[in-house]
């Protein structure tokens, strides 16, 4: 839309997105005039395991759910990602916040919305998105300029240890290993529950290598398992 050098301006997309993209006529318009027909749906989605673990990291590190949390623990404090996804239970995950809420929309889950692109970022999400515009004759995206760079964390390089159990306090922004340490069977059927419809409408499987406190397992040796097998 020629706008990103605009957006850069506010230093974070978001705000741009909410304070002039959402205002504009432009944008009011096309909501006013939308018609399934004349549009092209386009989802990135993310594993349901990876996306809780990082809700809760982010969380921790911005706070947007600090006073929530602590009231559901009685007590402002350390939490853990265990008391996270328990506090995440309790909640109507279809209307929250957009950090931890379903990924699918009620139209694609009551079938009046079908998708013409699902974008899985873990299948390599500029590869992808080039895919994409390839296809519809748009405009190739330079992905190396700075502008595109994600702000957020994407850095896991903490110790390979079972980190379901670590409480943080609130604010900070811990070393942490990849996203399957913070899980144990109990955690992945709490997961895979919860975020149900997202695993199913999205293709994602409900089972972990989690090497948590109910039995290690070697992960290296599980992914060259997974080689063979694919090679055979």
């Amino acid at each position: 839309m020629g706008l990103l050098g605009a957006a850069d301006y506010f230093g974070w997309i978001h705000q741009f997105r909410t304070k002039v993209y959402y205002e504009s006529r432009r944008y009011n318009v096309s909501v006013k005039r939308y018609t399934p027909e004349h549009y092209r749906h386009i989802r990135i989605v993310r594993d349901p395991f990876s996306r809780v673990v990082s809700a809760y990291l982010h969380g921790l590190e911005q706070g947007y759910a600090h006073q929530r949390i602590a009231h559901f623990l009685g007590e402002d404090r350390a939490y853990s990602f265990r008391e996270f996804v328990a506090w995440l239970s309790t909640l109507n995950l279809a209307h929250d916040n957009i950090h931890f809420s379903f990924q699918s929309t009620v139209a694609e889950r009551n079938g009046t919305l079908e998708l013409d692109e699902l974008i899985r970022i873990e299948d390599g999400l500029e590869k992808r998105l080039a895919e994409v515009e390839q296809r519809l004759g748009l405009e190739s995206t330079d992905f190396a300029d700075g502008q595109l760079r994600s702000k957020h964390r994407n850095d896991y390089a903490g110790v390979a240890t079972f980190a379901g159990d670590v409480a943080h306090e609130p604010g900070a922004k811990p070393a942490a290993p990849s996203y399957e340490w913070f899980y144990d069977q109990s955690l992945v059927a709490q997961v895979a529950t919860l975020y149900a419809c997202d695993f199913a409408m999205y293709g994602y499987s409900t089972e972990l290598a989690a090497p948590g406190a109910s039995g290690v397992i070697d992960l290296t040796d599980r992914a060259v398992d997974k080689r063979r097998h694919s090679a055979a």
